[in-house]
């Protein structure tokens, strides 16, 4: 494999050369004054040559020290891939924070960031310094993101690369930072770095499941630790730390990745970036890592007149404009509104592209005063998408309620699951899902493509450009008493009547019709996709977090709740065990423990004019159930009818609505009654040293000799 790789690569470097000696041949041609006048021009040329074959050599030089023997047993052994998949499976998905294919489209223009790129690769490159951090820093809009995401792309053949990016509102994913950084390394074309990481899940099969600092060393410094005589360099990233929801958790990984640095071999690297905020300013300044101040960037014209003039092109390109649009002076003016701020030029450009590209650059020049931040910006395209609508209330509740789900999604929402959750809008009467999709993407959001990322396929996420567009959609302050303030209380409890409707309407048992129980789920996710939709995908992973988030107990809407919790009454009596079904076959089990303790720590807050007392219990039941048989529920969705109710305690309020769909009965031996004591036991081979009380009263504690717990 190495050997075809090598020579396309050959094959690569020798057009390079060519490419080079003809620049060079032409240039020596020209007199002693054409040469002196196109020096500057000629220089520029050769040296991204220069970058584009020291980049060719390192791919090469990667690529042939891979030991071909051990990548030619792993293509054919069936079993050795199976293996391999079902142990990245136990860290769950990893495209969230890789963002999929996203990489490719957020990189820098060809010619710009030179200069921190420069320095960032030669940091890279540099195995004989112990430092091996770098952060960026910068405020909004200064493109952090997309230096990290270039990096990742430019080293990607060179390196074995692992990126997270955090996405503010959705912590659920945020919190698998360490298990997502794993499983890409885990996939590296590097077969030591990739057995390491994959030697370590097989000893510690459970870790998704534990702290962040147990899955940082198990996951990291571990595996990489032992991995000193490696020279390929291996390239962590994590973008947006200040995107964290609790700037304690933030903290906390930039005090792991401080404390555990030394451990890791030198051509481990760890690139950082973030806002600077009070917290992570504190925990990081006082660390003597390298670092990009990218506020303190004076060099950024030259970027951004790029930027505009490619953009610009572009835009005469798509609309047939003249070659003299826009004027030299109109693009200076442009230029001088955006501060240096590569947010404000891309969502400038995004909103002066879409349509009518002469009457909207004019209509951003006219109030240059007025609109020079991001917030007046946004204010524009917001404003001028919600006045197209404003004639029809229909339209713009539709327009508000997608604005507000993207918000507050905590998973990644596609424009097909938008289409799904509001396919009985009264404005999509009639309508099927292929034209809804349509509608949404060439009518109701149209004005708002600026803002928004619209993927080609409607299976991929959709999201907001930036952050700073979610911070002001949800500051009523900030958003004026405008029309598209978004109330997250009010857009959760809406998304968690609608979750709850599709979950009661379309799950069933045995949703995937597996016949032969012993599958396991990592064997049948092609059967998931085609059976199990995108929408209702999203609704088992998310309605917990609407629900919870979205009723707050008061007096105030106990009318509210009080359909709230009618509504949970039918889908935890009807459908609740289909719901485990489809979180098993997900691959999200162990988050459906989390799910199942959050709801059930709700209605323990319920107010008792309201209350259910069976209802309470039942969610009380179901986290324990999800927790006693963790291991044959991940394996396989058909365990829970066949491993795990045969062996639930017939007093529960669980076993009492489900188990007559248990496949298997026991006819030998006794049954619990009810639950033990016991919450979870971890690893207790010695003797209890330690024994603490919780402050209820409630729960006890021991520690032993070996390191082990129990509750």
């Amino acid at each position: 494999m190495s050997t075809i790789y090598s020579g396309i690569y050959s094959e690569n470097l020798s057009r390079e050369l060519l490419s080079v000696r003809e620049k060079v041949e032409k240039w020596s041609s020209l007199g002693r004054f054409k040469k002196a006048f196109s020096s500057h021009d000629h220089a520029e040329a050769l040296k991204e040559y220069q970058e584009t074959i020291q980049t060719a050599l390192e791919e090469m030089q990667l690529l042939a020290s891979l030991n071909t023997t051990d990548i030619m047993i792993e293509l054919k052994n069936a079993e050795v891939r199976k293996e391999q998949r079902r142990l990245l499976d136990r860290l769950g998905d990893a495209k969230y924070g890789a963002r999929g294919n996203t990489i490719e489209e957020v990189i820098c223009l060809t010619g710009t960031r030179v200069e921190i790129l420069e320095r960032i690769d030669s940091w890279i490159r540099d195995t004989s310094s112990s430092n091996r951090v770098l952060w960026i820093r910068g405020m909004a809009g200064r493109g952090k993101s997309t230096i990290a995401s270039t990096v990742v792309h430019s080293w990607k053949y060179r390196a074995s690369c692992a990126i997270f990016h955090f996405r503010r509102g959705q912590n659920t994913l945020n919190t698998r930072i360490i298990c997502a950084l794993a499983r890409q390394l885990g996939r590296s074309m590097v077969p030591e770095i990739k057995q390491a990481i994959l030697q370590s899940i097989q000893e510690n099969e459970d870790i998704a499941d534990q702290r962040l600092d147990e899955q940082f060393k198990t996951l990291l410094v571990a595996p990489l630790g032992r991995l000193s005589y490696q020279s390929h360099p291996v390239l962590i990233v994590v973008d947006a730390l200040d995107e964290w929801e609790d700037s304690k958790d933030a903290v906390a990984f930039v005090k792991l990745v401080d404390r555990h640095s030394s451990l890791f071999p030198a051509n481990v690297k760890f690139l950082l970036t973030y806002r600077p905020e009070a917290a992570l300013i504190r925990a990081l300044e006082p660390r003597e890592w390298n670092m990009e101040d990218l506020d303190s960037v004076t060099s950024v014209t030259h970027d951004l007149r790029r930027f505009f003039q490619h953009t610009f092109t572009r835009i005469r390109d798509d609309h047939d404009l003249p070659e003299d649009w826009p004027s030299s002076e109109d693009s200076e003016r442009l230029l001088e509104m955006s501060q240096g701020l590569f947010q404000w030029a891309h969502t400038a450009i995004a909103y002066i592209g879409e349509r009518s590209p002469p009457s909207r650059l004019r209509g951003l020049l006219q109030r240059p005063a007025a609109w020079r931040e991001l917030d007046d910006l946004y204010h524009q395209i917001l404003s001028n998408a919600f006045d197209a609508v404003k004639l029809d209330p229909i339209r713009t509740e539709l327009l508000s309620w997608i604005l507000g789900s993207l918000v507050v999604a905590p998973n990644p929402i596609s424009l097909e699951v938008i289409a799904t959750l509001y396919r009985n809008h009264a404005i999509f009467h009639e309508m099927d899902l292929g034209d809804i999709i349509q509608s949404l993407h060439g009518d109701i959001l149209a004005d708002l493509n600026s803002l928004l990322r619209i993927p080609p396929s409607s299976a991929e996420p959709m999201r907001l450009m930036h952050t700073s567009i979610h911070d002001l959609l949800v500051n009523q302050q900030r958003c004026e008493q405008r029309g598209y303030f978004i109330n997250r209380t009010l857009n959760h409890r809406r998304l968690a009547t609608v979750c709850l409707d599709l979950m009661q309407r379309d799950l069933r048992q045995n949703i995937c019709n597996i016949s032969d129980l012993s599958t396991p789920n990592s064997d049948i996710q092609d059967v998931v996709e085609q059976n199990v939709t995108k929408a209702i995908q999203y609704c088992c992973r998310s309605w917990s977090i609407h629900l919870t988030d979205g009723v707050l107990w008061s007096e105030s809407n106990a009318e509210t709740s009080s359909i709230q919790l009618a509504a949970l009454n039918s889908f935890s009596k009807e459908k609740l065990m289909f719901w485990i079904e489809v979180m098993s076959l997900v691959g999200a089990t162990a988050e459906a423990i989390l799910m199942s303790r959050n709801v059930h720590q709700w209605l323990l807050q319920c107010p008792s004019e309201i209350s259910d007392s069976f209802l309470t219990a039942l969610w009380n039941d179901t986290q324990r159930f999800i927790a006693a048989f963790l291991e044959p529920i991940m394996f396989g969705a058909p365990q829970i009818y066949c491993s795990a109710l045969p062996h639930c305690p017939v007093g529960t309020k669980l076993f009492e609505c489900y188990g007559n769909l248990s496949t298997i009965r026991l006819l030998h031996g006794p049954q619990p009654v009810t639950w033990s004591s016991n919450l979870w036991t971890r690893s207790v081979g010695s003797g209890v040293v330690v024994v603490a009380f919780s402050p209820t009263g409630k729960f006890i504690a021991t520690g032993s000799n070996d390191g082990g717990t129990q509750l």
